[in-house]
């Protein structure tokens, strides 16, 4: 891609990000998030741009959304018509591998944004799920459904917003939103809407003083 087209796309994606935060639209938050996602961004960008938020290509990470990337990239209209086959067999023996080695299942048809941290294995996410710009994922992150309705699935699906941080082994499910900003701390159950800029945490440890009537 020429530098002006890297200027096109940048400026188109800007505006994207733009609106997709702008109080003034009147579109419902979630398909103004799902807009600013799916704005036009070239594929080695995006790569490059993952490679830098994992610290590298040899991370797990890394490997699992540049996989990710190729997926959405031969679904566009980009890809030569010749491409499609052998591209699609790279991509199903890949993310057959990053699921068996890393237990990461990040599905083609997830709408995932820039900059996004995947810190560790054992990450499974929606096949409709929307995650936003600069998101972090630790291990054993689940993203899934409240229940296994195939009627409605599609929309059974978590949405996050940008800079939202997940904590290790925290599930969320079910059509929730989860605002900017957000942190959710590690092995958290989340089932409702969390607002922008919220910390949620575990319940507090209890400490037992007495163990007596717990040892055998």
């Amino acid at each position: 891609m020429n530098s002006d087209s890297n200027q096109a796309a940048s400026n188109e994606a800007a505006q994207a990000a733009q609106a997709a935060t702008d109080p003034t639209d009147q579109q419902p938050a979630k398909r103004r998030l799902v807009r600013a996602l799916t704005s036009r961004l070239s594929f080695l960008d995006l790569v490059r741009e993952d490679r830098d938020a994992n610290y590298g290509y040899g991370q797990v990470g890394f490997r699992a959304l540049a996989v990710h990337r190729l997926g959405v990239w031969l679904d566009s209209d980009e890809p030569a018509a010749w491409m499609k086959r052998p591209g699609n067999l790279a991509y199903g023996a890949a993310s057959g591998y990053i699921a068996r080695h890393y237990n990461i299942e990040l599905p083609r048809t997830a709408k995932i944004g820039r900059r996004v941290h995947i810190a560790g294995q054992s990450v499974r996410v929606h096949d409709h799920a929307v995650v936003g710009d600069e998101c972090v994922l630790r291990q054993g992150v689940v993203l899934g459904a409240s229940d296994g309705d195939p009627s409605s699935f599609e929309t059974d699906a978590p949405k996050l917003g940008r800079r939202v941080s997940v904590g290790i082994n925290s599930v969320l499910v079910g059509d929730i939103t989860v605002g900017d900003g957000a942190a959710i701390g590690p092995t958290v159950a989340i089932l409702r809407d969390v607002p922008a800029g919220a910390l949620v945490i575990p319940p507090k440890p209890r400490v037992l003083n007495d163990m007596s009537g717990y040892v055998r």
